[in-house]
C-alpha cells in the first residue's frame, strides 16, 4: 500500500526502499512538490526522484504544459513536439516518458502524468550508470528507473476526474 501521501498534489504512492525525503528540494524551484534521494550502494552518488506539479491554464492543453516544462540536455533545447516522448503504460495509467540527458555515467528521465487540471512530472536522475553511452542501453531497465516505475504502479490519484 502507499506509504507516502502528498495532499497538495492529491496523490499517494509506495516510496521505493532506500529513498528518503529531501526536505530542502521543494524550496528549490516553484513546481516541486516533493523530492527523494537514495545514496548509491557502491559510491556516494545520489539517485533522485523529484515530483513536480504544473497547472494547465485556461486555453492550454496538457501537451503544451509538458512541452513547456521539458528541456533536453546537454543542448538545452525543448522537444520539437510530443513525438519525442514515448507513451508508457504503468498499471492503469499512461505516462509520457522522455530521456532528458545521458552524461558522465548519469541518465536523467521524466515521466509526465496529465490530469484534468494539471500535469505531474516524476523526474529520475540515476548516477553510476556503467554503460550510459551504449546504443543498446534500455533506460527503463536501470535500477533507479525500475524503482520509479514500481513506485508509479502504486500511484493513487485523488484529483478531479473528467466528466
Amino acid at each position: 500500500p502507499p506509504n507516502v501521501s502528498l495532499d497538495s498534489a492529491k496523490i499517494a504512492f509506495a516510496l521505493p526502499a532506500g529513498y528518503a525525503a529531501d526536505e530542502s528540494a521543494p524550496n528549490a524551484d516553484a513546481g516541486v512538490v516533493a523530492a527523494y534521494v537514495k545514496t548509491s550502494s557502491t559510491t556516494n552518488a545520489l539517485q533522485t526522484i523529484t515530483i513536480r506539479d504544473f497547472p494547465i491554464t485556461m486555453g492550454s492543453t496538457s501537451d503544451e504544459v509538458i512541452l513547456a516544462h521539458t528541456m533536453l540536455e546537454p543542448a538545452d533545447r525543448p522537444p520539437k513536439d510530443m513525438s519525442e516522448f514515448s507513451p508508457k503504460i504503468i498499471g492503469t495509467r499512461t505516462f509520457s516518458e522522455i530521456t532528458i540527458e545521458h552524461f558522465e555515467s548519469m541518465v536523467h528521465s521524466a515521466y509526465f502524468f496529465p490530469r484534468q487540471n494539471d500535469v505531474l512530472e516524476f523526474d529520475i536522475v540515476e548516477q553510476d550508470v556503467e554503460n550510459w553511452t551504449s546504443p543498446n542501453l534500455i533506460v527503463d531497465n536501470l535500477p533507479a528507473h525500475q524503482a520509479l516505475i514500481k513506485m508509479l504502479s502504486t500511484l493513487e490519484d485523488a484529483s478531479p476526474q473528467p466528466n
